[in-house]
């Protein structure tokens, strides 16, 4: 799979600038993000399912997208898991 191909990308709400600076070195635009970290504030590893609940509100998720979903625990561990919008 060719990193073009996920549609959404759903990371760690701990700073805006860093998600916009991961999609630029992907070579991505930054609308490939979903930010929620200026509505719900920081809130651990659980701010990526603010943002998935916030973009299926707006409607943006489609039937086939791919969404990737990267969260942090304490700074110490990473995690990334690629999903299929069915």
């Amino acid at each position: 799979m060719k990193v073009e191909e996920i549609k959404h990308f759903f990371i760690t709400q701990v700073n805006k600038q860093t998600i916009i600076d991961t999609l630029k070195v992907l070579g991505l635009p930054p609308e490939r993000g979903v930010y929620v970290m200026g509505k719900y504030g920081y809130t651990g590893s659980a701010c990526v399912f603010f943002a998935l609940y916030d973009a299926i509100n707006e409607g943006r998720l489609k039937k086939g997208d791919y969404l990737i979903f990267t969260t942090s625990g304490v700074g110490f561990v990473m995690a990334s898991a690629l999903f299929k919008w069915v």
